[in-house]
């Protein structure tokens, strides 16, 4: 099975990943950065959740006059140091969408920026430490876990832009796999920060998220409309750094990423069984590179 064979990669990454040094920081020991290797003005942090399949990256891109962070993962650690360690610049946050893994360091920062239709899930969303999103397999001091007690939210839509000086980020809605979900274009490499939309590991639209609001977005369909809508901007795209796995994947995702939406939508019952994760169990579908993780009732 292709997806088998694609997840074993991901296993050899995630080891492989762990060895590597990368970047160090005095205030947070949980996160190690990479310079992208094309622009080193832009810097993955990676927080290794001590396992393969919730490890996740957060991205700082600078320009000129200013900086934005992408995401701010579980919110272990001092990741307001992190940052203030390897720029100046004053830095806006932006959430790709409300899960936990990508929110939770939200509390570290004065503001920060999500999808209008994700706000609504993340200010719902558990906050006790013994119900919140977080690392099984990763052993943390309870003083490093930052509380979730409630930043000020700006809510942007799609097509959204912000100039950092030099660089501009366009904010591109791809709902699916949460109501808001967005992947953010880079106009002056061409990266896309592609969150949990598109990865090298399956993008999950499924039952275990919440839904409640925007039902109609919590869908392949949706997503199937969404990359559809936007091809011609995806199309400008010449890189992906997703919030998962593999960074500087190919443009070419992005097109098996539109067929393997396709392919659920013509035909959802051509499906094999999902089991990586036995928590998160669902149907899947691969079209070369791109899976798709789905459950019956988020089709359409």
């Amino acid at each position: 099975m292709r997806w088998t064979e694609l997840m074993q990669q991901q296993d050899a990454f995630a080891a492989a990943i762990r060895k590597e040094d990368g970047i160090s920081f005095v205030g947070d020991p949980y996160v190690k950065g990479f310079r992208n290797r094309i622009d080193s003005n832009i810097i993955h942090l990676y927080f290794d959740d001590g396992d393969s399949g919730g490890s996740v990256w957060m991205h700082l891109i600078c320009g000129e006059s200013s900086a934005l962070l992408i995401d701010t993962g579980y919110g272990i650690g001092n990741l307001q140091a992190v940052i203030r360690q390897l720029t100046d610049l004053p830095v806006t946050v932006f959430n790709t969408h409300w899960h936990g893994d990508h929110t939770g360091g939200n509390a570290q920062f004065d503001i920060v920026y999500m999808h209008e239709y994700d706000v609504s899930y993340w200010k719902n969303a558990p906050m006790a430490p013994d119900s919140r999103l977080l690392p099984q397999a990763l052993p943390y001091r309870k003083e490093d876990l930052v509380s979730l007690a409630e930043s000020k939210v700006c809510t942007v839509s799609d097509g959204c832009t912000l100039d950092l000086g030099g660089r501009t980020e366009t904010v591109i809605h791809t709902p699916g796999h949460s109501a808001g979900n967005c992947m953010v274009l880079d106009d002056k490499i061409g990266i896309l920060f592609s969150g949990d939309a598109i990865l090298s590991t399956p993008t999950l639209v499924i039952d275990g998220f919440p839904g409640g609001e925007h039902p109609d977005l919590l869908t392949v369909k949706a997503m199937e409309h969404s990359l559809q809508t936007h091809q011609d901007i995806l199309n400008t795209a010449q890189w992906l750094c997703p919030s998962h796995g593999r960074l500087m994947l190919p443009a070419g995702y992005i097109t098996a990423m539109q067929q393997c939406t396709q392919a659920i939508l013509q035909d959802p019952d051509a499906f094999e069984i999902y089991d990586y994760i036995p928590a998160m169990p669902g149907h899947i579908r691969c079209v070369q590179d791109a899976m798709v993780v789905y459950t019956a009732n988020r089709v359409r």
